[in-house]
């Protein structure tokens, strides 16, 4: 055998020997994969956990024991996570693998695009899939408790609707008359009032009694008119 065919034997033997002394790096991305998923189960909607794709070049020691992840802050939820990876075997190593964890869960996303000062109905939301941990500003899960709300900001279709989306809608208007109620138990009094601002249903409202022109503050009911304690 020449020098030059067995350089080639000796080579072809050694490579499959040294590929298999390195760590698969799909087993260390699925390590932090498991270890996040275990650690977040329970919670609402499906949870979706996507560690980064680590650098092909990258070589590290098959580890002789099994993975061992962990959170180096102690601390892990919904959003960009870091998780270490380490090997305790004979060759120790650690390596930090940035994953990103997504919740998805169905919110209200408008059907159509909505200005501002616009009345919400029904039909004008669908329901989608959506990454709630990304929804910082908030979402909501239930359509129909939008049906009568105002845009306070406008929306394009498809955009995901939050409380700083919205106001109730005036139920008091500057200048309009409005019913008086006051009372404890056993009695109540009712009397007729010019309301002096704009307010929705819970708001605080001053209101100028037409019958003695002295101004009280109440709170505006569901119904449109205002409480007032004596």
């Amino acid at each position: 055998m020449t020098r030059t065919l067995l350089l080639s034997v000796l080579m072809a033997i050694a490579l499959p020997a040294a590929a298999a002394e390195t760590q698969a790096l799909d087993t260390i991305r699925a390590a932090a994969r498991d270890f996040v998923t275990r650690n977040l189960d329970g919670l609402a909607g499906t949870l979706v956990v996507e560690p980064t794709a680590l650098d092909s070049r990258l070589r590290l020691n098959r580890c002789t024991e099994p993975l061992e992840a962990f959170v180096p802050n102690g601390s892990i939820g919904p959003g960009n996570v870091t998780v270490g990876v380490r090997c305790t075997g004979a060759r120790p190593w650690s390596l930090y693998v940035p994953v990103t964890v997504k919740v998805m869960e169905p919110v209200a996303v408008l059907a159509r695009a909505k200005s501002r000062g616009e009345i919400l109905e029904r039909s004008d939301f669908i329901m989608e899939e959506r990454d709630t941990a990304s929804l910082r500003a908030g979402h909501f899960d239930d359509p129909q408790a939008l049906v009568g709300m105002r845009m306070r900001l406008s929306l394009t279709a498809g955009g995901v609707v939050s409380h700083r989306h919205l106001e109730r809608p005036s139920l008091v208007k500057r200048g309009e008359r409005v019913l008086l109620i006051s009372g404890a138990r056993g009695f109540s009094v009712q009397m007729h009032g010019r309301a002096l601002a704009d307010a929705a249903a819970g708001e605080r409202v001053r209101v100028e009694n037409t019958s003695s022109s002295r101004v009280v503050e109440g709170r505006v009911t569901p119904d449109g008119k205002v409480r007032i304690q004596l």
